[in-house]
Parts: structure tokens; C-alpha cells; sequence
């Protein structure tokens, strides 16, 4: 199966028209084992919000991160890694060449550290299962080849764990744009793309992302 990549000519975004806004979730299947879900809600947390889904079966369709020396656009890193679609990863500083903030592992090779170790990773093997856990062990983690780190916790259990966070700190814990990565019980890969910033879609705080 391919590696997972975005989609940008069809994805919804913030600048979709007002008619699609208050209708129901839309799903294309878009690969083997790679399914496309979006929505634009005409009130959610306070606004209009757009937000698109990757639901990835793991074990079908192959996940890994990509690494890049500038700031560069998703959809051109998918055409260049050959993906069907991306989101996006780590934060970074845009330096040249990028500084990634976040623990960043591809192919067994480390791209950069996390500044916490008990920072939220997801992992995944050659062999496609993926898992969550706080900070990288590479005893613990074996036959983890790919993993990429984020910033907090959002749910746990099935249960909203998200911290509110100070609100003088807007850019980390106001209304942005979100991504965030996610294991179901049974092994699932959700990807999930909130836009913000825009009149159309407002983002949300960290807590509303869990």
C-alpha cells in the first residue's frame, strides 16, 4: 500500500463555500485501507469550524514521517514522498535547515529530540503496528522504526486529558489551527486537520480538539 499523504484539491478548508456548512460528514475511500472524512460545522465551539479526517488502517496502508531542510508546503512534501496524503508533524523553528522541536525518529535513525522525555510519541514497527506512550525507550520501543512526538496529551483512555493551559499563552492554548494523531481500541489511525484563523473556521483550544 502507499504511504499516507494529503490531499489538498480535495480536501475541505477554510474557504469553503457557506453552502457546505451545518451538512453531515463526508467519506471517501481513497486507498486500500485509507479513508477520507470531512465536515464544516456551521457552530461548534463558539463558530464555524473545518475539519478533516484520516482514518488509516495501519496494517494496509503504510504511515511514516518525512523530514525536510526548509518550510515547505504539505502538499508538496506528499508529491515529492509520492503520498496519497500528509498532515502535518513536529513543530519547528523555519530555519534553514529546520529545526525540529520534537522527537522526530525515521527509519531507525534519530532527526531530532524531544525537550521533554515524557512527551507524547506514536511509534510505529516495520510491520505497520503502531502505538502511543510518554517519551521514547528504545529497549521498551523494539522494532520501533518510525515515531514522531507532539505536544500534550489530549485523551487517554477515552477520556479528555488536555491541560487548559495558561490563556496569556495564546498561541499554544487559544483558539489555532490543529493537527493531532490518534489510536483507537482497535489499532485505527485518525489523523485530524482543524482549520483556524479564518472568518470560515475559527480553530479551537486544546481541550476542544480532545
Amino acid at each position: 500500500a502507499g504511504r499516507t499523504g494529503w490531499i489538498h484539491q480535495q480536501a475541505l478548508s477554510a474557504d469553503a463555500g457557506t453552502e457546505v456548512f451545518g451538512g453531515e460528514w463526508r467519506e471517501v475511500r481513497i486507498a486500500e485501507g485509507v479513508s477520507w472524512r470531512s465536515r464544516a460545522f456551521g457552530d461548534l465551539y463558539g463558530g464555524r469550524q473545518v475539519v478533516n479526517v484520516l482514518v488509516i488502517d495501519p496494517m494496509a496502508a503504510r504511515v511514516a514521517p518525512v523530514a525536510v531542510r526548509q518550510a515547505t508546503p504539505t502538499s508538496q512534501i506528499a508529491r515529492d514522498a509520492g503520498a496519497i496524503a500528509a498532515v502535518n508533524g513536529v513543530f519547528y523553528m523555519p530555519t534553514t535547515p529546520v529545526r525540529y522541536l520534537d522527537y522526530l525518529l525515521i527509519r531507525g535513525v534519530v532527526v531530532s529530540q524531544a525537550p521533554n522525555r515524557m512527551r507524547p510519541i506514536l511509534g510505529a514497527t516495520i510491520d505497520g503496528r503502531m502505538a502511543m506512550a510518554s517519551g521514547f525507550d528504545a529497549e521498551s520501543w523494539r522494532g520501533v522504526r518510525n515515531a514522531i512526538g507532539g505536544h500534550p496529551w489530549l485523551v487517554q483512555r477515552g477520556q479528555v486529558v488536555a491541560p487548559d493551559g495558561d490563556p496569556a499563552d495564546d498561541y499554544i492554548y487559544g483558539r489555532n489551527p490543529r493537527t493531532a494523531a490518534g489510536l483507537t481500541s482497535r489499532g485505527t489511525l485518525l489523523l485530524v486537520t482543524i482549520d483556524g484563523r479564518a472568518t470560515q473556521s475559527i480553530g479551537v483550544t486544546f481541550p476542544q480538539l480532545g
